[in-house]
């Protein structure tokens, strides 16, 4: 019994002795745990935004949270993500935070990409093409177009939201999808010719207008109407007051002079100009949101639609003023300096096909 009891006594004796040494010993290694550290966090966004410092605290690191794309703005470009390098090659994952010490995070972006559509106006079938913000693309040239058996060759693409014309290449300036609309080298000139019976003649050419000085116009009122048939023609529209020199091709060659009031089919803007011995200068411009609201109507839904529709061109020309009216509203007056050219003619052009001109008066 006595040897019993001496044996319990000493191991009690010894576990005490031994749990007594390790208490200590957790409690360190709990404390050294939980020590609470805070960094500054700095963004260099690389953009216009500015990003305040934010603090990362090493106990609460699960609630730190990064600025997002939705926190920045860069024109044309999207957001890619934070690095923890000026070079941006070390990107940082968003889920697993690495900070250590006072940290700066640069941001990274890229060149938002976009597409370029196009239309040939032909059974040819051109493919999307992908182009970033500011990138220069070369485009595609299409093939030629035929027309009563004639094959026109490709000139130009026109890009119908900025009213721009591009030949060879394009760059990118905006950040949005593009759409561009095939252009060939030929243009439609249309006459009307005064029989020596009292009655009107129209006269179509492709290149040659030689006949459109047959019809007397120095000043007064000439009508007549212009019916679309399609809205992707370019301009079409009248010129009178015009003189020009026989061995001319075309309106816009040297040695012709005349004025000119035309409609943009594909945006509903319409411009007045004149031309002297083949200088081209702009007089007004108005786009389709400055002309008369039944206008807008009418040229909307027929865009809308894809149906023909009719407008009534007019024009008053005399020494004080030019007033251009549609639709038998006043849509344009310009009563600045006005040259007076010699020729009589009065004509119509339009960049393509598709354009009826009728009931001349």
């Amino acid at each position: 019994m006595k040897r019993f009891k001496k044996s319990t006594w000493s191991f009690t004796l010894f576990g005490a002795i031994l749990l007594s040494l390790s208490v200590p010993f957790i409690s360190s290694c709990e404390k050294r745990d939980v020590v609470e550290k805070e960094y500054t966090v700095s963004f260099v966004t690389n953009c216009s935004t500015t990003i305040p410092d934010r603090i990362y605290n090493t106990k609460k690191k699960d609630e730190f949270v990064l600025p997002s794309s939705s926190d920045l703005f860069k024109f044309g470009h999207d957001f890619v993500g934070w690095c923890y390098d000026e070079p941006l090659l070390d990107l940082v994952d968003p889920n697993n935070i690495i900070i250590t010490g006072d940290t700066t995070l640069y941001g990274k972006w890229a060149a938002g990409v976009y597409q370029i559509s196009f239309e040939t106006g032909t059974n040819e079938v051109i493919p999307n093409m992908d182009v970033a913000f500011n990138e220069t693309v070369i485009l595609p040239t299409p093939q030629p177009k035929t027309i009563n058996g004639t094959d026109y060759l490709f000139k130009r693409w026109y890009f119908v939201a900025d009213n721009s014309y591009h030949t060879n290449s394009f760059t990118l300036r905006y950040p949005e999808n593009v759409h561009l609309v095939a252009e060939f080298d030929y243009y439609v000139y249309s006459s009307f010719k005064l029989n020596n019976d009292g009655t009107y003649q129209l006269n179509i050419s492709k290149s040659s207008v030689t006949d459109i000085s047959n019809l007397p116009l120095a000043y007064g009122t000439f009508s007549a109407d212009i019916t679309y048939s399609t809205y992707n023609t370019g301009v079409a529209g009248f010129i009178w007051n015009a003189s020009l020199d026989k061995n001319t091709n075309a309106p816009w060659e040297a040695g012709s002079s005349y004025y000119l009031f035309h409609m943009n089919t594909r945006s509903g803007a319409v411009q007045l100009a004149h031309n002297n011995d083949g200088v081209y200068k702009p007089l007004q411009t108005k786009q389709l949101s400055q002309l008369t609201e039944s206008f807008r109507t009418k040229y909307e839904e027929g865009k809308a639609n894809a149906t023909p529709t009719t407008f009534a061109f007019s024009v008053t020309f005399n020494a004080e003023v030019i007033e251009i009216k549609l639709d038998g509203e006043t849509q344009l007056t310009f009563t600045e300096s006005l040259p007076f050219y010699k020729g009589l003619g009065v004509g119509f052009r339009a960049s393509d096909a598709g354009i009826l001109y009728s009931n001349p008066r």
